[in-house]
């Protein structure tokens, strides 16, 4: 998408135009990227063995573009304590014996638990690789052939511009807090209220005058969103060759 309101909108990452999958148009990504979270979900809640493998294609496609894997995995390890929070009440309550591999068992809850983890990698590592090697605009450009509705693709473009102001600010906040507070290594939580109160108000502000800027620059909320590039027909038969790939092991692995 061109226009004034991609100017506001910042690129998920530097590394958007290196390596392989960064020379690849956005459409075919993404719908590779769809297809993937798709097969990832579809294993059963205790095929461990499908969930592990499918875990490891992030990183293995992000090693082959030209993306850190270890990068990568950092970023999707953040992801790992909600998810690990929720499957924690299966080790308690799911104690069903369940065959492992080699006519060994184990408790129910400790497999699901593990395919909890291995879906999160997996789904989490391939939107993080896709965010990698393609900036925002494409990604909605991608979205508008795919007829998504443009209402729903603006609102995710503003919110991924209002969440980086949103941290700005509060590193702002932050900041000014240990200057005038040299001795002070972590914020008391006796202040965390009024901290909270000023990131929100510094923060409308801060969207108020983005908003105001965008205007200046004639943009207009009811306006059609600019379609992004289809792809040549080497890289869409790249995509579908490596989604069949998937396919396939999933196939085989159900």
């Amino acid at each position: 998408m061109t226009g004034p309101v991609s100017c506001f909108f910042p690129v998920l990452s530097g590394s958007a135009q290196r390596g392989v999958f960064g020379r690849i148009a956005p459409l075919p990504k993404v719908c590779l990227v769809l297809g993937f979270l798709v097969l990832a979900v579809s294993f059963d809640r205790y095929d461990w063995l499908g969930c592990t493998l499918f875990a490891a294609v992030p990183f293995l496609l992000a090693r082959i573009g030209g993306v850190s894997p270890l990068r990568l995995l950092r970023r999707t390890a953040l992801a790992l304590p909600f998810v690990l929070c929720a499957a924690a009440a299966n080790l308690l309550f799911d104690r069903e014996l369940v065959d492992f591999a080699g006519g060994a068992t184990l408790p129910g809850g400790i497999l699901s638990f593990w395919v909890l983890a291995a879906k999160t990698l997996a789904t989490t590592g391939m939107v993080l690789l896709l965010a990698e090697t393609t900036s925002a605009t494409g990604i909605s450009g991608a979205l508008v052939r795919l007829h998504v509705p443009c209402i729903l693709i603006l609102q995710i473009q503003l919110l991924l511009r209002y969440l980086v102001l949103t941290a700005e600010e509060a590193r702002n906040l932050a900041n000014g807090y240990f200057l005038r507070n040299p001795e002070c290594r972590i914020i008391p939580v006796r202040d965390w209220g009024m901290l909270c109160g000023r990131l929100f108000l510094r923060s409308v502000e801060r969207a108020e005058a983005v908003y105001r800027a965008m205007q200046c620059r004639l943009f207009h909320a009811g306006k059609p969103l600019e379609a992004g590039e289809v792809g040549s027909f080497a890289e869409w038969g790249g995509c579908i060759l490596l989604f069949g790939v998937l396919c396939l092991m999933r196939g085989t692995l159900s």
